[in-house]
């Protein structure tokens, strides 16, 4: 997650430091009803590398600095 901060920063974009104390990895869809945790990773991922972000753009993270 630190890296696509770091990729939002650099792109000029700011990033506030209360919203990041909220952010979290994980979603919900992931956890079924008996609390066991289901993933399918991409082969990419599996191999260590990191999913492309979204572009970026004003809807998604306001004004730049």
């Amino acid at each position: 997650m630190e890296k696509a901060l770091d990729a939002i920063r650099n792109a000029g974009y700011i990033v506030n430091p209360d919203d990041v104390k909220r952010l979290s990895p994980l979603g919900y869809d992931h956890i079924n009803i008996v609390g066991h945790y289901l993933f399918d990773l991409p082969k990419e991922i599996l191999a260590g590398k990191l999913r492309p972000l979204q572009p970026m753009d004003k809807k998604l993270f306001g004004n730049k600095r």
